[in-house]
């Protein structure tokens, strides 16, 4: 991987998946749509995480490619499958036993990274670099939103002096 190794391991966040509040888990062939937690749903979540995944976390740097983060997490499939579970308030995903049947390692984290970013949006768009694109465009939000600015801001006004 790249320096751009979060990236590489996960891609950008679409700006509809993120303004639409949802969180893609894919499960084999199958992509479920969860919902981004409440406020309390969150703090929650964030706290079964951190009391669990804290420690691994601390020690994983941006730089880190896949296969570090494989090394640090292997053996720990128990704790990102409790942690995916706990994020699926709504029951969306299927039984453990077919997350398990279903699922690789690296799936496994990949989807657990996911629901994180969806829990710590400030921290994905930082970490992204506010570059939020769209899967059918390259155009950064920046462009889209001036573009945006620009055809409601109504008619040019002249301004006269008083």
């Amino acid at each position: 991987m790249t320096d751009e190794s979060w990236r590489d391991l996960l891609g950008p966040r679409s700006i509809e998946d993120i303004l639409g509040e949802r969180v893609p888990i894919v499960v084999g062939d199958e992509t479920i749509d969860l919902r981004v937690l409440t406020i309390r749903e969150n703090r929650e979540w964030k706290r079964k995480m951190d009391l669990q995944l804290g420690y691994f976390l601390s020690l994983l740097t941006i730089e880190d490619d896949g296969e570090r983060i494989l090394a640090l997490f292997d053996g720990q499939e128990r704790v990102w499958l409790e942690l995916l579970i706990a994020y699926d308030v709504d029951h969306k995903l299927p039984s453990r036993a077919v997350l398990e049947d279903r699922l690789t390692p690296m799936a496994l984290i990949r989807a657990v990274l996911e629901v994180w970013r969806a829990a710590r949006p400030l921290a994905d768009i930082a970490r992204t670099g506010m570059t939020l694109t769209t899967p059918t465009s390259n155009v950064g939000w920046r462009e889209r939103m001036s573009s945006w600015l620009r055809r409601t801001a109504g008619p040019p006004v002249e301004s006269k002096p008083n």
